[in-house]
């Protein structure tokens, strides 16, 4: 048989390496060198209020203020997030959309499915790392009080 015709999954091998070269974007830089996220981690501070003159009693835990003027202080303005965390998120971006093209492409052309499927895999869990983290997280606390429940019941 002629090789010309018959398909030999280059665009499927470069689906998968993508896969991972995301991936390894995602977790790596992350886990390894502490590249923190590029959106904020903490909510925003409220403004704090401030007493200026007055007398103030304490008194198990409540405070009373006698006098003086209330003042709103404006909370430090956040931290942005740094150049080199935002350009790791958009070059992880691009290179799993990359990877999903291409794995549609060796799927639709090579109809290579054993290469295409866990590259387009991969390169949506590189895009969702973080929720994905977040639904393992819950997913283990969910089962330490299933079991727990079920050790206290039975």
């Amino acid at each position: 048989m002629n090789s010309a015709l018959q398909p030999q999954g280059q665009f499927g091998i470069a689906a998968v390496i993508l896969g991972v070269v995301a991936l390894a974007l995602a977790i790596i830089p992350r886990a390894i060198f502490e590249v923190p996220p590029p959106w904020p981690t903490q909510s925003a501070p409220k403004p704090q209020q401030v007493v200026e003159g007055g007398e103030t009693f304490q008194w198990k835990g409540a405070t009373v203020t006698i006098g003086g003027t209330t003042k709103e202080v404006p909370p430090p303005p956040p931290t942005p997030a740094p150049a080199s965390s935002k350009a790791l998120f958009i070059i992880t971006t691009l290179v799993a959309l990359a990877g999903i093209a291409v794995g549609v492409i060796a799927s639709w052309r090579e109809r290579s499915y054993l290469l295409a499927g866990p590259a387009l895999a991969l390169c949506s869990v590189a895009l969702l790392w973080h929720y994905i983290l977040i639904g393992v997280t819950v997913a283990i606390a969910v089962l330490i009080i299933v079991a727990l429940l079920s050790h206290l019941s039975g």
